[in-house]
């Protein structure tokens, strides 16, 4: 009761501080709990899409590409109806000829059927939507987020020469799976067939190139034992890091990695920006 009779006789002549504090109070209580639905919207949205995050069920991820008799082991390992796709990822200088102007790209390198997992969303030069079948014709061409093309003053049925070949701009990635081994991109992405990457010579010796094979299970129930039988198998942890660029940091030079790891880590990810939020 003292310390409610010495708060009353504070607040009196002071209401409009008064109201400035519960105004605050009520603010900072509000903010809280919209962030925390926030997060428990991304959290149910990484659960749901943990597949099209990763472009698959299992990433096997090298610094080298895998050699004959490792592939041939993994094949033992999958189960009848497993579906395999090799990718290459790298980052490079993608330039305008027309305007002389450049930006880093990250460049993804893959073969027909993909993706794996998810759907692809891609527009062609007249803005309509359609599918990635002319990048594995004849001619060479490329898909391209919408944001590096004004970044290189380029336009739709431009040019962008990654390297030693020029690409004919096709049209536009609006939404492609996989997110790879870093949420965070140190460029647009670009899409182009893996037959014409070395054509480039961006992805000799000496390149640093991240070879991955990706895996879908006719069951993707079964992801974790498979995962784990690989590791068991190639003596490789579970919580092999990767650094710079995805470059795998072990001794092995492999990593393997499932859909739940990826939904993992993008999920740590956005753990610390709701505690900086907060």
């Amino acid at each position: 009761m003292l310390t409610a009779r010495l708060a009353w006789r504070l607040s009196r002549g002071q209401i409009a501080r008064l109201w400035l504090l519960v105004a605050c109070v009520a603010i900072g209580v509000a903010a809280r709990v919209c962030v925390g639905s926030f997060t428990g919207t991304v959290e149910r949205a990484l659960a749901r899409e943990a597949r099209p995050l990763l472009g698959g069920d299992i990433e096997v991820a090298a610094n080298q590409p895998l050699p004959a008799e490792r592939h041939a082991e993994l094949e033992a390992e999958l189960p009848t109806g497993s579906r395999i796709q090799d990718q290459l990822r790298f980052t490079t200088m993608g330039s305008c000829p027309e305007t002389g102007r450049s930006r880093p790209v990250e460049v993804r390198a893959v073969d027909p059927g993909h993706p794996l997992a998810g759907e692809l969303h891609v527009i062609d030069q007249r803005g309509d939507a359609h599918d990635v079948t002319p990048l594995f014709g004849d001619e060479a061409v490329v898909y391209v987020q919408r944001e590096l093309l004004p970044q290189i003053g380029a336009t739709r049925g431009g040019v962008l020469r990654l390297g030693a070949t020029s690409f004919r701009i096709a049209g536009e990635l609006i939404d492609e799976p996989g997110l790879g081994a870093n949420p965070f991109a140190l460029g647009p992405r670009v899409l182009i067939a893996r037959a014409r990457a070395e054509g480039t010579g961006l992805v000799g010796a000496l390149a640093r190139v991240r070879h991955v094979l990706l895996i879908a299970l006719p069951e993707p129930a079964g992801t974790e034992p498979v995962a784990a039988a690989l590791r068991e198998h190639w003596k490789i942890a579970k919580d092999d890091a990767t650094g710079f660029g995805g470059r795998v940091g072990s001794e092995s030079g492999i990593a393997i990695r499932t859909a739940r790891q990826a939904q993992e880590s993008v999920a740590r990810t956005f753990d610390r920006m709701t505690d900086w939020l907060r």
